[in-house]
């Protein structure tokens, strides 16, 4: 698979692929050991082949190799952070946390309108055609 260039990166060379900087800011937020860092970080910031930095660390070559490589998808975007499961849901089913209010006020006879000016007070901006699938999928129907 060809390479894409990252932004702060130099051309798909092995040494120094990736600036300090592009390096950091790919590394914010990741869970990755102080070692899997420093490993990705020889090998494609500093330009250390994956032999000489496996021996540093006391890991294979191949493990250097696969560290950098899973590195590089991050920075290029190939590979999402991860999100806890409720960041999750609320980004995917951002009507979820909402259910049980909007079935109170749907049994009232409150106006698809309304409903969505409520969601909309609390952040929350989707169709009326969303609205009304969630409803029904919900069991709350209209």
């Amino acid at each position: 698979m060809p390479r894409t260039k990252v932004k702060g990166t130099s051309s798909g060379t092995s040494s120094g692929e990736i600036s300090e900087l592009a390096f950091k800011e790919a590394a914010e937020g990741l869970r990755w050991s102080e070692k899997s860092l420093a490993c990705a970080h020889a090998v494609l910031v500093k330009g250390e082949r994956p032999a000489e930095v496996g021996r540093k660390h006391g890991i294979t070559p191949g493990h250097a190799s696969v560290l950098a490589r899973r590195f590089r998808d991050v920075a290029e975007g190939r590979r999402g952070k991860r999100v806890t499961a409720d960041q999750f849901l609320r980004e995917k089913l951002p009507l979820l946390p909402f259910r049980n209010a909007l079935k109170k006020l749907a049994k009232l006879g409150v106006s698809t309108d309304l409903l969505l000016e409520y969601l909309s007070n609390n952040g929350v901006v989707v169709s009326s055609s969303e609205l009304n699938a969630f409803l029904k999928t919900s069991g709350i129907g209209r």
